[in-house]
């Protein structure tokens, strides 16, 4: 929406990225850079953030873990929401159908670095006293992505006809009309 106030004011040059840390891919047009990197970003890791950190708060005990990790949690809700937001938008621009399906060839992809970066296993030890402090063990990072994609991955992304569970199997899936 911002882009369209720009471009309607006669805006200048529009840079994606910057300070933000992400990469624009030179074969996408600005609009597909956006979808790209707003899905996975916001869409992918605010949502699985919301969970995580809730998590993370609902152990901590520590007065300052614990102000620190509402903080955090609010803000992450206003980010996924955001993610989801932007997904809603781009849905109704009429370069949908070529947004969905970049979404959908590259879901699997993204899934997979989450499983990476969450769910592989790791010997890392943990004491359950770090709990207060807003820590807890691998393996509820693990349960978080699973969850997820269940209740949050897979009915939102249905919504707009793409398929996170095919994604996050690997197979491939077609991209179908939201109904």
């Amino acid at each position: 929406m911002a882009f369209e106030v720009l471009r309607e004011a006669g805006g200048g040059a529009v840079e994606l990225g910057g300070a933000l840390g992400l990469e624009l891919d030179p074969a996408l047009s600005l609009l597909e850079n956006v979808c790209a990197q707003g899905t996975r970003v916001f869409c992918l890791g605010e949502t699985l953030a919301v969970r995580l950190f809730k998590r993370l708060r609902e152990g901590a005990t520590v007065p300052l873990a614990r102000a620190a990790l509402d903080r955090v949690l609010a803000d992450e809700v206003r980010h996924r929401d955001f993610g989801w937001l932007l997904l809603e938008w781009l849905s109704q621009r009429p370069e949908w159908p070529q947004l969905a399906t970049l979404v959908q060839e590259r879901l699997p992809l993204w899934l997979a670095a989450l499983e990476h970066n969450y769910g592989s296993p790791t010997d890392i030890p943990f004491d359950d006293g770090m709990r207060a402090w807003g820590l807890m063990p691998h393996a509820d990072y693990r349960g978080a992505l699973a969850e997820t994609l269940e209740r949050d991955y897979a009915p939102r992304f249905a919504e707009y006809g793409i398929d996170a569970r095919a994604a996050a199997s690997g197979r491939p899936a077609a991209t179908t009309a939201p109904t």
